[in-house]
């Protein structure tokens, strides 16, 4: 007899596949109603924001393993130009097809990458212990 698994967004990664592919449906969805430039451009914009969310969870794993914050700090900026490449790349590309085309995709990579981001906050980041908050001047007077 087989389990069903339950749907947990906490069984993922850093990234859930599952949100910028809700986006992507999104998308897939206005370019049936008819607005196909920005649907489309909305799906490219999805799977975009899944690659750099994946590219991102890479480095900061590469970032946390450093010997020092200097090399942490040069492995994300490295990531951060490489992010920038892509969408750059990307943006070329998609403007010589049509300017909706291009817009669709810029407002499906931030609406990805936001929810990829709420989605960790909501599933992971929120069990993960503290560091003490409390300023290092109230913590050093008493």
């Amino acid at each position: 007899m087989t389990r069903p698994i339950a749907l947990s967004a906490s069984r993922f990664g850093r990234v859930n596949p599952l949100v910028p592919g809700f986006v992507a449906l999104v998308g897939l969805a206005t370019y049936g109603a008819g607005y196909r430039a920005m649907g489309g451009g909305i799906a490219i914009g999805a799977m975009l924001a899944l690659v750099n969310g994946m590219i991102l969870s890479k480095r900061v794993e590469i970032a946390a393993t450093t010997e020092s914050v200097t090399q942490a700090l040069m492995v994300m900026q490295i990531g951060l130009l490489v992010t920038f490449t892509i969408i750059g790349i990307a943006t070329v590309i998609l403007i010589h097809f049509s300017l909706p085309l291009t817009l669709g995709c810029a407002a499906g990579f931030v609406v990805a990458q936001l929810a990829i981001l709420s989605a960790f906050y909501w599933t992971h980041a929120r069990s993960m212990p503290s560091i003490d908050a409390t300023p290092s001047i109230e913590r050093n007077s008493s």
